[in-house]
């Protein structure tokens, strides 16, 4: 091989590495590009992601406040209505001398307050009317605990029928005890305050922290003073948002939970249509990405061939016109052509005498001349 050939191929070596440089930086662009594309979007998405929990949890805030002053506003109402209904049941019976005049004024008070289920009444000769007989233990029993001598009348013990919650009011008149079964304070607010029980933690509760009603049966009590409870701000516990709010004129107390856990679950349930459509958006994306990466590619490629070939065309124009040796001129033009980086074998057959000869030939590798000449069976 002489000097200007070895230059020649080494040229060619160079240029197909440029080639394929050239190929593996329009990759590189492409993937950082990709990269740069989807940090933004991940950018983007967390932001919003944020702002949208930020609003959940404002309005979940708001939401916790709101069903504790209309619990309070609800639970006031509830305890003067049927307090009055009591008081007048009260003086009603003082004033009654037989049993069925007492068992219409039952009745009367029934029939106004719904909220009042059950009336028993026990004169001090230890006799019994009852508007429902089959109560009458239940009754006795859950009014047992009340202090029959307080200013307001007492809650008993909370006892179920047929899958409703009630709970007993004890009132001493001058002719003997009445006791009154009413729907508990939570089972009221079930019935009358808009919300989402399964969401919310709804308790009543003295100033010893015991529970007189509640939506669940272990309910959750923050660590606070209940006598001097907070009235603006939410309570935080570790798991836990709580509205306390007191009922000072009563000397209870209303807590409304809701835990963390089941905010996030929430959420999360009301986002996975958007997380989805991002999912989607995001999978769409990628693949179009690579389709037009891999298009753009070859488009490219198929640039770059044509320019190798038309510079090799115009080598090749200036070669025909000399006037030298066709295998020189064959031999020329194998090395321009093995110069673009897609040929890796040039070769001028010739046939003589019905046999083919190789006149020319020229290979980026020497492997690929064995190659060659085994393929076309011949030497």
């Amino acid at each position: 091989m002489s000097i200007m050939e070895f230059l020649n191929f080494s040229f060619n070596k160079i240029k197909g590495t440029e080639r394929r440089q050239n190929r593996s930086n329009i990759l590189k662009y492409f993937v950082i590009t990709y990269l740069i594309l989807v940090i933004i979007s991940i950018t983007i998405i967390s932001s919003l992601t944020k702002t949208a929990f930020s609003n959940f949890m404002s309005y979940e805030k708001s939401e916790i406040r709101r069903l504790t002053y209309q619990s309070y506003s609800l639970i006031h109402n509830y305890l003067n209505y049927t307090n009055l209904a009591l008081c007048e049941l009260s003086e009603n019976i003082n004033e009654s001398k037989t049993n069925s005049e007492i068992m219409s004024y039952m009745d009367k008070t029934l029939r106004m307050t719904k909220e009042i289920k059950y009336i028993l009444f026990i004169d001090k000769n230890g006799n019994t009317i009852s508007t429902s007989p089959e109560l009458n233990s239940d009754l006795i029993k859950s009014s047992s605990v009340c202090h029959l001598n307080s200013t307001y009348p007492c809650y008993g013990d909370v006892f179920l029928k047929d899958e409703e919650e009630f709970s007993t009011t004890t009132k001493l008149s001058n002719s003997g005890k009445l006791i009154i079964g009413r729907l508990s304070i939570v089972e009221f607010l079930k019935r009358s305050l808009q919300a989402n029980f399964k969401n919310y933690e709804i308790s009543f509760i003295d100033p010893d922290r015991n529970i007189l009603s509640s939506t669940v049966k272990s309910p959750y009590i923050p660590e606070t003073n209940l006598k001097n409870p907070y009235t603006d701000n939410l309570f935080f516990g570790k798991n836990t948002i709580s509205s306390i709010f007191p009922m000072y004129e009563r000397g209870k107390t209303i807590i409304v939970t809701s835990y963390t856990k089941s905010l996030i679950g929430r959420f999360i349930k009301l986002t996975i249509p958007f997380i989805l459509f991002i999912l989607l958006g995001f999978i769409l994306f990628t693949l179009t990405f690579i389709a037009f990466s891999y298009n753009l590619s070859n488009f490219l490629a198929r640039q770059q061939i044509r320019l190798s070939f038309s510079e090799s065309i115009r080598e090749i124009n200036s070669i025909l016109i000399e006037r030298t040796y066709l295998y020189d001129i064959t031999q020329k033009i194998c090395n321009i052509l093995t110069k673009i980086e897609e040929i890796e074998v040039c070769a001028f057959l010739f046939q003589e005498r019905n046999k083919i000869k190789v006149k020319s030939i020229q290979t980026k590798d020497e492997d690929f001349k064995d190659q060659f000449f085994n393929f076309f069976n011949f030497r």
